[in-house]
């Protein structure tokens, strides 16, 4: 990023931006602005997964290091912000494997020869265990609807409520979410040290999802980058701003290439600024380069050690290199490797 991005004023939190470089930057500003004057204020960014939470983070730590800012997905955040009204609750929670064995089960049971067929396999139940978690938010008209599409979709969501009733004594990840929205609402312990929310590249957003948000945005303070592939037709994206903007105001547009109209901040991207959620823009490592945990360079992560190299190199200038490894032991090993290896060079 050559040019510093000049984001509006911190009134304006509901932010548009082209995928890739160009959003990590605004990423970065929004961090800022949450933070103030304060460099250790709690800022939590929510990643829409724990590559592109990785990729991110990587990225804002080369570009001047990050202090007490969590990158969660959202059912983590549900459960860090729940953990004050749940931490009580007898309930076992209902992990996906469980819900998976219970879905095969049902299936066995009950289920509609189409998908009885596929029971044997663990993708089927994967599958639909997907399934119900998109639906599980949906109220009760809307599964009528739903079912209402045809046979088919009929057996799907007679399986879900199935499901759904033989679950009931175990904590769903729909009871989190509802219980993070009560904690949001009466200012659980738990609300200050999540602090400022900033909503990142969110691919689509669940109604309790959304309803978190608003929560979020009315009490605690939220800040949305949402992701744009610049396509005129995007529904994702629309039913996200058609939530958020009623709390957050309206959307402003980040144009990469200058402000078009009164909406649109203002910035430079180089190339590559179109890459998609959590993929790598120019300076990012890409799949398989870092795994989660990893920091980028002048910081060592598990299973990666970052080496300064010698050589013929101009005064000043630096080598950086990635060591994998498949512990930290070996990781410091690999290091020290290295630097005898460069020593002995001179």
């Amino acid at each position: 990023m050559d040019q510093p991005i000049e984001l509006p004023d911190a009134s304006q939190r509901l932010l548009v931006v082209p995928f890739g470089a160009l959003a990590t930057a605004v990423a970065g500003r929004a961090i800022d602005g949450a933070k103030g004057d304060d460099p250790l204020a709690p800022v939590t960014v929510v990643v829409p997964s724990a590559h592109a939470g990785v990729t991110v983070r990587r990225q804002l730590a080369r570009e001047g290091g990050l202090i007490n800012v969590s990158f969660l997905s959202f059912p983590q955040l549900a459960a860090v912000l729940a953990a004050p009204l749940v931490s009580t609750d007898p309930r076992f929670p209902l992990t996906r494997t469980l819900h998976c064995a219970v879905i095969r089960s049902v299936l066995d049971d009950q289920g509609p020869a189409w998908l009885r067929a596929g029971s044997s396999t663990s993708v089927t139940a994967m599958c639909l265990a997907d399934t119900f978690e998109e639906i599980s938010d949906l109220p009760a008209q809307a599964l009528e609807e739903l079912a209402s599409l045809g046979s088919r979709s009929d057996d799907v969501v007679d399986l879900y409520r199935t499901v759904r009733d033989r679950c009931r004594d175990l904590l769903s990840r729909r009871d989190v979410l509802v219980a993070a929205i009560e904690a949001v609402r009466v200012a659980a312990p738990s609300l200050p040290a999540a602090g400022h929310v900033v909503l990142f590249a969110p691919r689509k957003l669940g109604h309790l999802e959304a309803d978190l948000s608003e929560s979020l945005a009315s009490r605690a303070g939220l800040t949305a980058v949402l992701g744009s592939t610049r396509s005129p037709h995007d529904p994702d994206l629309a039913r996200i701003i058609e939530r958020l903007e009623p709390v957050l105001g309206a959307p402003v547009f980040v144009n990469p290439a200058g402000p078009s109209n009164g909406s649109t901040v203002a910035g430079e991207a180089g190339a590559g600024e179109a890459a998609g959620p959590g993929e790598a823009g120019p300076g990012e490592a890409g799949p398989g380069e870092a795994g989660p945990g990893e920091a980028g360079p002048g910081a060592a992560g598990p299973g990666a050690a970052v080496a300064g190299g010698g050589g013929s190199e101009s005064p000043g200038a630096s080598r950086v290199s990635v060591v994998r490894a498949p512990d930290p032991d070996e990781e410091v090993r690999a290091v020290v490797r290295r630097v005898l290896e460069e020593a002995s060079r001179g």
